[in-house]
């Protein structure tokens, strides 16, 4: 499973954007976590919501790390050279 740390500016922000994804897709999640705030899509993927303060906190995380703005929500891709 992949993880993704979500960096939001403010704790609000991150409960918001956690919060609109949740109820916006319900059909992506198959498991919603409101502590910690996370969402794990059924194509492997673990999203988790941070404000940018508690990001200085991880040390030693080996995932991706992405602004609130860049996020694209993962799918997975289907082959194109179906025959």
């Amino acid at each position: 499973m992949k993880t993704i740390i979500v960096s939001c500016p403010t704790l609000r922000r991150a409960f918001y954007e956690w919060h609109r994804l949740a109820d916006n897709y319900p059909d992506i999640w198959i498991n919603v976590c409101r502590k910690p705030m996370s969402l794990t899509s059924k194509y492997g993927v673990k999203y988790i919501f941070r404000s940018e303060n508690e990001i200085h906190e991880l040390k030693g995380f080996r995932g991706d790390i992405i602004a609130v703005d860049d996020l694209l929500l993962v799918e997975p891709q289907e082959s194109e050279d179906k025959e």
